[in-house]
């Protein structure tokens, strides 16, 4: 930010602030919707990998990382991936649709000190309750977590239950675009309706929660958003601006997690230091 009206607008950083990550292929939990179309026979990313991509990241001072998959917290050394993202000074968060984790003392407490927050992924309230019951139960703040709802996963009722859910435990809400790519393009999404609007008449009387939209939304409701009189410094559509992906199982770097396999290129790591190798990609973009 600058507060010389003069000054160039900011439009791409020099290196990415937050990078998203995908540690596995392996989830259980077969989405009908998921658009990287993980199964149980998904593999693993290497350690040796993660742990060139943790100290190469550091070295570009990257803010954060968003560890995602398949479902991150089964990656058989995940707890290790995260404690090494923070001795690299990155603030590692997380993407799950498990609460095993949860319910286990030592893998929970030490989670919990090397991740920044988690991302809960819910497709309806009732998995939003229990998730709060369950931090409430185990004596963990409710900010550790955000809730993460696809739209058009679940009819109009289910999105309403989950932002309803979300105000009852305090949890931020994260809306994401549907994505249509591996399962997505299987599965037909329901249509959420007015969600804008509904929000609106919520935050009038104080019943909603704190709301955040990924880049998939907005390309969506970009045009809903501007009649709604939303600042435009309030979201942006662009991908690989100040962020970008990296698929560690496959050795693939992108924008975004979700553009065309097309767009996605061959990540050459170097045995140590790969700083300067993603700054070019991410420079590319």
């Amino acid at each position: 930010m600058s507060f010389n009206d003069k000054a160039q607008p900011y439009v791409k950083a020099s290196t990415p602030e937050l990078v998203d990550i995908k540690i596995t292929d392996y989830c259980p939990f077969n989405c009908a919707y998921c658009y990287q179309g993980s199964t149980i026979k998904g593999k693993h990313a290497d350690i040796g990998t993660i742990d060139k991509l943790a100290r190469s990241l550091g070295k570009m001072k990257v803010f954060e990382v968003a560890l995602g998959g398949g479902e991150p917290t089964l990656h058989p050394e995940f707890i290790g991936i995260l404690k090494n993202f923070r001795d690299n000074n990155i603030v590692p968060n997380f993407t799950t649709k498990s609460t095993g984790w949860l319910g286990n003392d030592l893998e929970r407490n030490l989670i919990l000190e090397y991740a920044g927050n988690f991302a809960y992924s819910a497709e309806n309230g009732e998995a939003v309750r229990k998730l709060g019951d369950l931090l409430e139960k185990h004596s963990v703040e409710s900010n550790r977590a955000v809730i993460h709802y696809v739209m058009g996963v679940g009819t109009e009722e289910d999105f309403k239950d989950v932002v309803a859910a979300c105000h009852e435990h305090a949890f931020e809400l994260t809306l994401l675009g549907y994505k249509t790519n591996g399962r997505g393009s299987l599965f037909q999404p329901q249509d959420n309706g007015s969600w804008l609007t509904y929000l609106q008449d919520l935050k009038k009387n104080w019943k909603c929660p704190k709301i955040g939209i990924d880049t998939k939304l907005v390309q969506i409701a970009g045009d809903e958003l501007k009649k709604a009189g939303i600042a435009p410094e309030m979201y942006h559509a662009d991908e690989g601006k100040f962020s970008m992906y990296i698929d560690a199982v496959d050795g693939l770097i992108a924008p975004s997690s979700y553009c065309d396999r097309k767009d996605m290129t061959l990540l050459m790591l170097q045995p140590y230091d790969s700083s300067e190798v993603i700054t070019k990609h991410f420079t590319g973009f």
